[in-house]
């Protein structure tokens, strides 16, 4: 059986505490997998599956899903790229990941899951072959997006992909849309928006 890899979800020291978000941070994971379940009249998987097919994710490579939430997605993804594969979750919710954790155990996938936030990726440069994101970017005022822009091209490889799927709207707007219109994929530097 295949064992989830995680960082113990610590409490963090005074430097951490400086460096909290200023987005919004989800801690009911059950609500939150409902929540998505309602949103996708049950399809869930089948969009995550679509997604991974838009990101034109590969057997052999590594990938990083940024608010990866519980982690439904992130394990998607390593069934993608197997065993020569790494897959890699990122989200500032201790609870969230708790449940992305167990998922994983029970799926008997292998996935390295870790607390931090999106505009400071706790990873190296160059260290990522494809970078996801999905229904996270709206809980990121304007600021922190652009952060978290720039920390994912950081991470990316050269000539690496992003994938990164939202609502119509974002948190600092002043009415956000609640229907999914937009993926962005951005493919060696070019920026492509589909419509969903």
């Amino acid at each position: 059986m295949a064992s989830t890899q995680s960082e113990k979800v610590m409490p963090p020291t005074s430097a951490e505490h400086a460096h909290r978000t200023s987005g919004i941070v989800l801690h009911s994971p059950v609500l939150y997998d409902l929540t998505v379940w309602l949103a996708m009249l049950g399809k869930e998987r089948a969009f995550r599956e679509k997604l991974l097919q838009l990101a034109h994710i590969k057997d052999g490579e590594r990938i990083l899903d940024v608010g990866c939430g519980t982690g439904t997605l992130a394990i998607a993804a390593k069934r993608h790229v197997g065993q020569s594969g790494a897959v890699y979750g990122v989200d500032a919710s201790p609870e969230m990941l708790v449940r992305a954790e167990k998922k994983a155990r029970k799926a008997d996938i292998e996935v390295l899951f870790r607390n931090g936030l999106a505009e400071a990726l706790p990873f190296q440069d160059n260290f990522f072959d494809a970078v996801l994101s999905t229904v996270m970017l709206h809980h990121l005022p304007a600021k922190t997006r652009r952060q978290c822009a720039v920390e994912i091209r950081r991470v990316l490889k050269p000539g690496g992909r992003v994938l990164a799927v939202d609502f119509e709207g974002f948190s600092d707007q002043k009415k956000p849309s609640s229907r999914i219109s937009t993926v962005l994929m951005v493919m060696s530097g070019e920026a492509t928006s589909l419509p969903c």
